[in-house]
C-alpha cells in the first residue's frame, strides 16, 4: 500500500547517512605534466626544476612566478631555469606553462608548425593591436590583406586561451552507488538508490 511504501521510504532514509560518496582519483594537470617531465628529463635537477615550476602553475596553466624567482628560491642560474621551461612548454596540453596569454598563443601555433603564417605575426608583433582589434592598423604594421587578416585572427580563435582546461580533473568528484545492499533480520535485500533521483507525483 501506499502508506506501507512511505514508511520503508522513511525507514531506509533514517539510515542515508552511513552511504557516503566515494571519491574518485582523476589525473590532474600536474600529474600529467609530471609523468612527460619523468620521461625527457636527463637528470634529477631538471626534475628538481621542472617539478617546481609546475607546482607554480595557476588553475589556467600559466606561471605565476617570473625565471629570476625560480632561480632564486632553488639556487639555479636563470639560463637553466629557462632551458627546463622551454621544456616544458613543449608538452601536452599546447601553451602550458607560458607565462602570459601571448606566449601561450605563440606556442600553439608553433606547435602547429605555424611560424610562417600570418597569425604568427599578428601574435608576436601586434598583440596589443589584436586584443583591441585594430586590424587596420594590424594590416599597416604589417602590410597583409583583408583575406589574411581574416584567415589569421579565424586561425587564432580557435587557439586555447586556458591550456589547464584541455579534460583535466580533480578529487572533487565522487561516486553514488546505484545499488544498496542492506541486512533486513537474517537476509540481504537489495534496493535501488533513488535518493539522488527527483519525487515525482502524478497530477
Amino acid at each position: 500500500s501506499q502508506d506501507f511504501a512511505n514508511s520503508f521510504r522513511e525507514e531506509r532514509d533514517y539510515g542515508a547517512e552511513v552511504y557516503e560518496p566515494m571519491p574518485v582519483y582523476e589525473e590532474t594537470l600536474a600529474d600529467d605534466l609530471m609523468e612527460q617531465l619523468r620521461l625527457v628529463a636527463k637528470n634529477k635537477t631538471e626534475i628538481e626544476i621542472g617539478e617546481y615550476i609546475i607546482g607554480n602553475l595557476n588553475e589556467d596553466g600559466f606561471l605565476e612566478v617570473s625565471i629570476d624567482e625560480i632561480a632564486e628560491a632553488l639556487g639555479r642560474s636563470a639560463e637553466r631555469i629557462g632551458e627546463v621551461l622551454a621544456l616544458l612548454q613543449t608538452f601536452d596540453p599546447p601553451g602550458v606553462a607560458a607565462r602570459d596569454l601571448r606566449e601561450s598563443l605563440l606556442i600553439q601555433l608553433r606547435e602547429k608548425d605555424l611560424e610562417e603564417h600570418p597569425a604568427y605575426d599578428i601574435v608576436s608583433c601586434c598583440y596589443e593591436e589584436l586584443m583591441h582589434k585594430r586590424t587596420k592598423e594590424i594590416q599597416r604594421q604589417l602590410k597583409l590583406t583583408r583575406e589574411d587578416i581574416s584567415e589569421a585572427l579565424e586561425l587564432i580563435a580557435q587557439l586555447n586561451p586556458k591550456p589547464a582546461s584541455a579534460g583535466h580533473g580533480s578529487v572533487e568528484r565522487t561516486i553514488i552507488p546505484d545499488l544498496i545492499v542492506e541486512r533486513v533480520d537474517d537476509d540481504y535485500v537489495v534496493m535501488l538508490n533513488d535518493r539522488s533521483i527527483p519525487a515525482l507525483r502524478i497530477s
